[in-house]
């Protein structure tokens, strides 16, 4: 990871132990090389990966994309596409704004 990117996190994880905060972060590159770290109360943890893969499954369940990439990526989650055949793959940029607004912890 970046130097800058790799202070963040320690600070995260400094000011998270100081306040006895559980937390789970997932960091990819776009080498594609992933960084998990987890710290805390294990079911607070548990509890915080739960809620984040609830909460994609929801956003890529909302997704009317069906090009390749969303395809696969509704495959992997094991969801049934829509049958609408008007899908474009410019629809692709809406799961960029999707994907978004769920690591800022939103809900779609």
């Amino acid at each position: 990871m970046e130097d800058k990117i790799q202070s963040a996190i320690n600070l995260l994880e400094n000011e998270c132990q100081k306040k006895n905060v559980s937390y789970s972060l997932s960091l990819i590159d776009p080498q594609r090389k992933c960084k998990l770290i987890l710290s805390g109360n294990l079911l607070h943890v548990t509890l915080s990966l739960v809620a984040a893969f609830k909460n994609l499954e929801q956003i890529a369940e909302k997704t009317t994309c069906n090009c390749p990439t969303c395809s696969e990526f509704k495959r992997i989650l094991d969801i049934d596409e829509p049958s609408s055949e008007d899908s474009t793959e410019s629809n692709c940029d809406r799961i960029d704004a999707l994907l978004e607004e769920f690591f800022r912890g939103g809900s779609i």
